[in-house]
């Protein structure tokens, strides 16, 4: 499994379900390359999507609930998009 989703990929081992954050390096020996780097686990597909949401909330410059919300509602259809549900 490899699933791209904005800047997160979705990919899997034996064991986990496992989100990285794909980002440019700005410092070290990989400097200006892209990076892929694991950010959290999870044992399902779904409690994977859920940690995703999370994420997205903690990382929101929103400042009012209707904007979070907007937001969160936007995700959701990316992240469909992403599953082709």
């Amino acid at each position: 499994m490899n699933i791209e989703i904005g800047n997160h990929v979705i990919t899997s081992d034996p064991y986990n379900i496992i989100i990285s954050k794909k980002y440019t390096a700005k410092k070290g020996k990989k400097a200006g390359e892209k990076v892929v780097t694991p950010i959290a686990y999870a044992p399902t597909i779904e409690l994977a999507v859920k940690k995703l949401v999370n994420i997205k909330v903690r990382e929101s410059d929103a400042t009012t609930l209707r904007e979070l919300a907007d937001e969160i509602k936007a995700y959701h259809y990316t992240v469909k998009n992403a599953f082709d549900l």
